[in-house]
């Protein structure tokens, strides 16, 4: 009657070599003095020798299009300049086919390199938005700079600076 009350299932059984069913106490001690416990999981569910835990690997982190454009902008080919070659990044070549085209009189190419110019040059006008320097700030900045003029004027001379005509002043 005792094989009646838990039914056969061939799925949840051990091959014989390894003891009774998964995940139950073991009908068979271990013959190696292996005790199974905390931190010690049983042989049969061990990574096997020579065998990933985890085969697959980490995932392959995505791409996107701001990745594979900087990518290949900064791969590099070979160029002819004159008579002689050039390795330069494929992002150069453009701008030296762009400003080519334009010395060769192409509108849409020189309207295309001052768009950059504009875009990344640092002497980018004061906007509108920005609001012009009052006289009073006006007044404090040529102070300043007034002072530390007159300040590195007199450490050229040694004998005729004191500490004390330095004051506030530190680099």
């Amino acid at each position: 009657m005792a094989d009646q009350s838990k039914p056969h299932h061939p799925a949840t059984e051990r091959p014989a070599e390894q003891g009774g069913p998964i995940g139950g106490p073991s009908a068979a001690a271990p013959t190696d003095g292996y005790a199974v416990g905390y931190k010690r999981p049983p042989r049969y569910t061990q990574f096997r020798r020579g065998q990933s835990g985890n085969p697959k690997g980490r995932p392959a982190k995505s791409r996107n299009l701001r990745k594979d454009l900087l990518d290949e902008l900064s791969e590099r080919i070979r160029i002819r300049e004159g008579d002689r070659h050039r390795k330069v990044s494929k992002q150069r070549a453009l701008l030296k086919a762009g400003i080519n085209r334009g010395l060769g009189g192409d509108v849409k190419a020189i309207a295309w390199v001052f768009s950059l110019v504009a875009r990344y040059s640092d002497d980018t006008p004061l906007s509108e938005n920005e609001p012009a320097l009052e006289p009073s700030d006006v007044a404090i900045i040529e102070d300043f700079l007034a002072r530390k003029l007159a300040s590195q004027g007199s450490r050229k001379e040694p004998a005729t600076s004191s500490p004390d005509d330095e004051e506030g002043v530190h680099e």
